[in-house]
């Protein structure tokens, strides 16, 4: 099993912008970078083509500020999750895409 952590509030993959051709922004460019980086510092290689793998991916959000201090409370607890972006598939494909041969 590869494991490497990516330290940071989690981001989704962003949608491609368009001007005049399809790019990616800065912000997720500069995230992918980092989970590049997180990975190849585990010392693993990029995964051979073709080759079937498994995904664990855990990730940590704040509490929101906006919270009272009851559901703060769940939170801790364990009783609530935030709820907020981005969602498990977009935080997914940005954390998979970048592992990739």
């Amino acid at each position: 099993m590869i494991e490497f952590c990516v330290f940071g509030d989690p981001r989704g993959k962003g949608r491609p912008r368009f001007k005049g051709h399809a790019y990616t922004d800065s912000k997720t460019r500069a995230y992918e970078r980092m989970i590049q980086g997180a990975f190849l510092q585990s010392g693993e290689s990029m995964f051979p083509e073709k080759v079937p793998v498994g995904v664990e991916v855990e990730c940590y959000f704040r509490i929101p500020t906006s919270y009272s201090k009851r559901r703060k409370g769940l939170c801790r607890g364990n009783l609530e999750l935030p709820l907020k972006k981005p969602d498990g598939d977009n935080i997914l494909k940005v954390r998979i895409w970048e592992v990739k041969p």
